[in-house]
């Protein structure tokens, strides 16, 4: 029974059971010879760290805090230590208390400039102080993450953030050369395509349109069958255009109409061929599909069906695309999208689910979102469906939103 209790209350605080769990310990240990339970630093972390997961932030900054009371404290490690202290930060970081969040990520930097977190404290603070318009110490603490962490998970995206703030501030030749350090430093970054984005765009107003037309080449050639490749595409050809070069700029807009993605590309494209004079047409799909039909349920039963149904969850079984459905329906929208991110590689294998994602999304009038949603998962979406769902993900792309 000591055994249950304790691992009710380590692993499962949000349980009904929990509180009643730690009362029967307590109680165990007045009734019998059995040893009380006192929580480990370690335990009363990890039961932080599910409060943190499960979005529950001030819970979490409770048990964060009871590990820096001194029946802890003169015994933590370096490394627990520094942690306990990165949470809590993250924990007002993600509660948007920017200055708390400062204050308690510099703690856990200065407490073990070596530990595992020492790179993420670095990189959070300078996310802290852009937030709180600080912007040349955001740099500093960039500048600083790579110096000491060139190999860090956040490197890219200081690099990135730094070409940004100087962008934002008009000073595009010191943006230039951080976004190219991005390209070149760590090319298979996940932050390549905003980069090469950022960087075309500055050359792109800069009159640039010869280096432009190759930045937006290599956009689009490396993110063929996705929304990035279309943007890129359209970029590309009206650089093109700039430079006098109607007919290749024409065969990259009909390119574009050749993908049949419907998106917001497809469209401005053949605007941009009818103001050249040349002719294009669209194949149609088919308006039912439209989600303003009210008549659409009957259609495509399975995916609205969740739109009725009180829980989605069943069984023992919780994922991630779950948990999204359950947040988006008690209208926690952000949470959600973090667990549509988290729940990515459920979509390849039921793409159907994307789908039910993005109508709760569109339902809830987040457009913004129901667009993100299709568009990271277009090309399996593209691949892994047909009639009539082929034609509601059109509208559930950019023309609707």
């Amino acid at each position: 029974a000591f055994e249950n209790y304790k691992e009710i209350w380590l692993n499962y605080p949000l349980n009904e059971y929990s509180e009643i769990a730690w009362e029967n310990l307590n109680k165990l240990a007045e009734d019998s010879s059995i040893e009380p339970f006192i929580p480990t630093a370690n335990q009363v972390y990890n039961r932080g760290k599910i409060f943190f997961s499960i979005y529950h932030y001030y819970s979490a900054l409770d048990e964060f805090n009871r590990i820096l009371q001194e029946d802890y404290l003169n015994y933590l490690s370096l490394e627990l230590h520094s942690k306990t202290l990165f949470k809590i930060g993250m924990c007002y970081f993600r509660l948007r208390d920017y200055n708390q969040a400062k204050y308690y990520l510099t703690l856990s930097y200065e407490k073990y400039p070596s530990g595992s977190v020492a790179d993420d404290s670095l990189y959070y603070m300078g996310m802290a102080l852009t937030s709180l318009n600080m912007n040349d110490d955001a740099i500093s603490y960039y500048q600083k993450l790579l110096k000491l962490f060139p190999s860090s998970n956040f490197s890219d995206d200081a690099l990135y953030r730094i070409g940004r703030i100087y962008s934002l501030r008009g000073d595009f030749i010191n943006a230039a050369s951080y976004f190219k350090r991005v390209s070149t430093d760590y090319p298979y970054g996940d932050k390549l395509p905003d980069v090469l984005w950022e960087l075309g765009l500055i050359q792109y107003r800069s009159d640039d349109y010869s280096s432009a037309k190759i930045t937006f080449s290599n956009y689009a050639s490396s993110y063929k069958g996705t929304s990035l490749e279309e943007k890129g595409l359209l970029w590309q050809a009206k650089c093109y255009q700039k430079l006098g070069d109607n007919n290749k700029a024409a065969e990259l807009y009909k390119k574009i109409i050749d993908l049949n993605s419907y998106s917001y590309y497809t469209f401005a494209s053949r605007e941009m061929l009818e103001e050249m004079n040349e002719e294009v047409q669209i194949k149609k799909i088919n308006t039912l599909l439209n989600p303003e039909n009210p008549r659409i349920a009957g259609i495509i039963p399975d995916i609205y069906a969740i739109l009725e149904e009180d829980s989605y969850i069943e069984g023992s079984e919780i994922n991630h695309i779950d948990k999204a459905i359950e947040l988006l329906k008690l209208g926690f929208f952000d949470s959600a999208s973090l667990e549509t991110e988290a729940g990515s590689s459920e979509f390849e294998e039921n793409p159907a689910r994307t789908l039910e994602i993005a109508t709760l999304f569109l339902k809830s009038n987040d457009y913004s979102n129901s667009i993100n949603i299709i568009g990271k998962n277009l090309k399996q979406l593209k691949s892994g469906l047909n009639e009539p769902y082929t034609d509601y993900l059109y509208y559930l792309y950019y023309p609707y939103g």
